[in-house]
């Protein structure tokens, strides 16, 4: 699957981080000890793309530290409460980092711009957290095409990597040519639509009442023209 991003053998790592790093984090609860548990078969860290084997540059400004960047693998047991599980891992590994959830020949990407936490140095801020919906191993060069990406530094390729998600998972609602900001500001209209409809939707199953039920049948039909 990876050999698509054709990411030189030197960036390669290809170890496996034991789940019991992830379990006796302090930090975390028991419901977030037993997701992990439960949820996580395997963790890989598959490649580290740095200055002397990716020629990315360091970046370091007041919020954050880029150095390098992370390709991680986390094999699922099953598909369920990835977002959960991939802010678990984000927050365990403080380092801008590509996360592919696999479930049998399904990947998932998960990306997200991290800076320090202004209260505690040792803790990272996840930005916003992105993923895409489960694929096949098979489209990941088509999402991220690393060759075309810049690579004046750790940030600016990244941020290369956080815009290309960005722009997939705006393709069902919008063919035009986005930036990755337009992509994401794009994506949150969406997302806020589909929750006012689902609100909507069950107030209409709810109501007994026939005005009323022409009434938010009307609400629906103006938010789905939006």
């Amino acid at each position: 699957m990876y050999e698509q991003l054709k990411i030189p053998k030197t960036c390669s790592v290809d170890k496996t981080i034991f789940k019991k790093m992830f379990l006796e984090n302090s930090d975390l609860s028991v419901a977030d000890r037993k997701v992990l548990s439960d949820m996580i078969g395997k963790v890989i860290w598959k490649y580290s793309l740095k200055v002397d084997n990716y020629y990315l540059k360091p970046y370091v400004d007041e919020q954050r530290e880029y150095r390098e960047i992370e390709i991680l693998e986390v094999q699922l047991n099953k598909q369920s409460k990835e977002k959960h599980i991939a802010e678990l891992i984000m927050h365990a590994i403080p380092y801008p980092m590509i996360l592919v959830l696999r479930f049998e020949t399904e990947i998932q990407l998960w990306v997200s711009h991290q800076r320090n936490s202004q209260n505690d140095k040792d803790k990272n801020v996840l930005e916003d957290l992105l993923g895409t919906k489960w694929l096949q191993a098979a489209d990941l060069a088509d999402i991220l095409p690393f060759e075309q990406f810049k690579r004046a530094n750790c940030y600016v390729f990244y941020s290369e990597v956080v815009d290309a998600i960005s722009r997939f998972n705006v393709k069902d609602y919008s063919q035009q040519n986005l930036s990755g900001e337009e992509a994401r500001l794009l994506l949150k209209k969406e997302m806020e639509k589909e929750v006012k409809l689902t609100k909507l939707r069950a107030q209409l199953k709810k109501e007994t009442q026939f005005n009323k039920r022409v009434e938010i049948s009307m609400q629906i039909r103006k938010v789905e023209k939006e």
